[in-house]
């Protein structure tokens, strides 16, 4: 064991070392572990954590690819609406409209991908 430990006059617990063992009932530790100057939090080893999330699956080159196929049609179609020989309403209408639908794309897409993840979390905890 190193450094010392001791309770402060809050009553609560002191750490002088980064890290403290002390074991409790079942044979494992407890760990306390520092967490600031005064503060000091407790590790139950019998229910460790989670593992680390799996990192992205994106490259750079991915969203670069994404970006720029995105940035061309919206370009596109643009210009497209732009020259579109109508009445000045017709072309803005069409350009709300266009505006609209890339709008709640991304909107959706952020609702599938949170459902995806919190299913995930549920079947990682098991719930």
């Amino acid at each position: 064991m190193t450094g010392g430990f001791r309770a402060d006059a809050r009553g609560g617990a002191r750490g002088y070392s980064d890290t403290l063992s002390r074991p409790v009932a079942g044979g494992r530790a407890r760990v306390l572990r520092r967490k600031g100057p005064d503060r000091v939090t407790m590790v139950d080893m019998n229910h460790p954590m989670p593992p680390p999330p799996p990192s992205s699956r994106t490259t750079n080159a991915y969203f670069l690819q994404s970006a720029v196929a995105f940035g061309a049609s919206f370009a596109g179609l643009g210009i497209g609406v732009a020259y579109l020989p109508v009445d000045p309403w017709t072309r803005a209408f069409l350009a709300m409209g266009t505006l609209f639908v890339i709008t709640s794309s991304f909107t959706l897409a952020k609702c599938v991908r949170d459902r995806q993840e919190e299913a995930a979390l549920r079947r990682q905890w098991g719930g």
